[in-house]
């Protein structure tokens, strides 16, 4: 886990969680995916004493996500590059192959998200997500089939392969 990561490498993990999160459709793999992404690297070039914040807020339409680190941050060179496949900041080739931020950024847009970062060397890196929450602005390639159920039970949807439980979690049949 991260937790343990930040106490291994003394390093402080800061969380806060804002927003209301009663119904929220979304790509639970692919979300799962981006975070783990984003934290690795944020661990991966922060260095001992330093931090990690994580800011998670919901409105009723999208679902955002920061991620800061206080590692050495970028030049503006490589932040230009950084979501190429295989680029590598020069002077980090031994920590990544170069793929994880590439895959970060195709999965934020097949959802109809955005990513972006910011960074400077020496202060650190901040990337921020925003992904929709609302039926309406998910992708068309989502498909979201409500099959009649009897009352108090759950509402189930199939998607794709997949099975969604009172609708809160919803997969592109391009998985």
């Amino acid at each position: 886990s991260f937790e343990s990561m930040a106490e291994r490498k003394n390093i402080s993990l800061n969380t806060h969680f804002s927003g209301k999160f009663e119904e929220a459709y979304y790509d639970q793999d692919k979300l799962e995916k981006i975070v783990n992404n984003l934290l690795s690297n944020a661990f991966k070039y922060t260095p001992q004493g330093g931090a990690v914040s994580v800011n998670v807020n919901l409105t009723d339409e999208n679902l955002s996500l920061e991620i800061s680190d206080t590692g050495d941050g970028m030049h503006k060179k490589d932040i230009d590059r950084i979501f190429d496949r295989f680029y590598r900041v020069e002077g980090t080739e031994a920590k990544g192959s170069g793929i994880g931020l590439a895959l970060t950024k195709e999965l934020v847009t097949l959802q109809n998200g955005q990513i972006n970062v910011h960074s400077e060397k020496g202060r650190g890196t901040t990337f921020k997500v925003r992904l929709p929450v609302t039926l309406k602005n998910l992708p068309d390639a989502i498909h979201l089939e409500r099959e009649p159920t009897p009352s108090l039970e759950p509402e189930e949807a199939s998607i794709g392969t997949e099975e969604v439980t009172n609708g809160k979690v919803v997969s592109s049949q391009d998985n």
